[in-house]
């Protein structure tokens, strides 16, 4: 989908993305509850709101969530500094901590 126009994509593309929206993990977000995890999203995304990433992180026990108020959908290219400051950090503090307990 990169460095493509969006009214000449391949046509796997349409199937591609009704799958994503047809598929619903939530159920099993459980699962993933100790593990170290963040999640960002960005203020002013259409594609991915930040009510969904709120949404996400609540259903995993132990999430952070992180929303950048200046930012939309390409985020890591907006704020490239930012975002990989963001991950340094998380994948230092989960390193460190390693997997959280869960009970």
């Amino acid at each position: 989908m990169f460095d493509r126009d969006l009214g000449v994509a391949p046509a796997v593309q349409g199937a591609q993305l009704a799958a994503m929206r047809a598929y619903d993990a939530t159920g099993r977000l459980g699962e993933l509850a100790g593990l170290p995890t963040l999640v960002v999203s960005a203020a002013h995304d259409p594609i991915a709101p930040p009510a969904l990433g709120r949404a996400l992180a609540a259903g995993i026990r132990g999430a952070r969530y992180i929303e950048i108020a200046q930012a939309s959908h390409g985020l890591p290219i907006q704020y490239p500094d930012a975002t990989t400051a963001m991950l340094a950090a998380h994948l230092a503090q989960a390193e460190a901590g390693g997997r959280t307990q869960t009970s």
